[in-house]
Formats: structure tokens, sequence, C-alpha cells
């Protein structure tokens, strides 16, 4: 395992994501933020900043198979264990925006608008349909291939190393 193989990349579906969470939940730090964010309402606003980082339960799952998929080298049970409970965290986590739209958010409008609050409900809503819409498609990335293919680890095939990773040769002997 080369240090180099684990290098992060940028990926923008992640950076949209971090944006829009930052976005929808940095104002509940403050009293006069999640009273704008609530419509007068501040512990609304904190609930539902509060219910909407539930979403963050399925990460260390997540950065557990990460982990698996780069060290294994055959298929182990917790690798199964892991996928299993990293989906149903999606499911759950898909269930639950979806619930947070239309059972919490959703039926504010009425209080957001009296407090003429509009863009604050407007950002409320797109934000946690933008965040469903994410969590969709990675559950469907994840779940791709079917359930054999998800439940169990094939190790890649191994890859030749390129030229700049090849060990060093020192001055004093010659390459091979």
């Amino acid at each position: 395992l080369s240090p180099l193989s684990t290098a992060p990349s940028w990926d923008f579906l992640i950076l949209f994501h971090h944006i829009t969470m930052l976005a929808c939940h940095y104002p509940t730090g403050s009293l006069a933020g999640a009273t704008l964010c609530g419509a007068g309402d501040p512990l609304w606003s904190i609930e539902l900043s509060c219910l909407g980082y539930l979403c963050e339960v399925s990460n260390p799952l997540m950065n557990y198979r990460w982990w698996l998929m780069q060290t294994l080298q055959k298929h182990r049970i917790d690798f199964s264990v892991t996928v299993v409970l990293l989906v149903a965290s999606f499911v759950a986590r898909v269930a639950l925006l979806f619930l947070l739209i239309f059972i919490y958010i959703l039926p504010m409008f009425g209080k957001f608008m009296a407090e003429k609050q509009v863009f604050i409900y407007i950002v409320c809503v797109a934000g946690h349909a933008v965040i469903m819409v994410l969590s969709m498609y990675w559950l469907k990335v994840l779940t791709r291939g079917g359930l054999s293919r998800m439940l169990t680890y094939v190790p890649p095939a191994k890859k030749s190393r390129g030229l700049w990773l090849q060990p060093r040769h020192s001055s004093l002997s010659p390459p091979l």
C-alpha cells in the first residue's frame, strides 16, 4: 500500500455537499441566526439542524469501508457487515431527509411567509432537497452491481508500479 495511492482527490459532489451543509447549519450557531432561520422560533431551527446532522451517521461506516478496501487482501465478513450497515444508513438518511422536508419544513411555509423570510425558507427547502438528491445518488452508486458484488470484496488486480515508484538505486551499486 503506497501513501500515494491513498492521496485525497477533489470530488465536486462532496465539496458541494459540504458547502450546502455549511450554508444550512452555520446560522443556527447563534441565537440571532437561529431566530432568523426559524422564522422567529430559534428552537425549531436548532432542532432541524440537529436532525439534519443525523445524516452524518454513515460517515464512520464509509470511512471504515474505504479503509477495508485499501487494506484487505481477501474478503472478510466485516466488509459485508459494514456494507449492510452502510446501505441501511443511507436508506435511513434518504427517509430522514424526505420526512424533514415534507413533515417538518414544508408545514412552516405560512410562518416563514408571515415573517417575510422567503429566501431563508427557499434555502432551507433547497438545501435539504439537494442533500436528499445527493444521498440518493450515493446510495445508487453504493448498490450498483448487485447484491453479491456489493457484499463480497474482490481485491483489485495488481497494478504495475510506475517508474517513479520504483526503488531508487544506490550510486554505489549498478542498477539491476
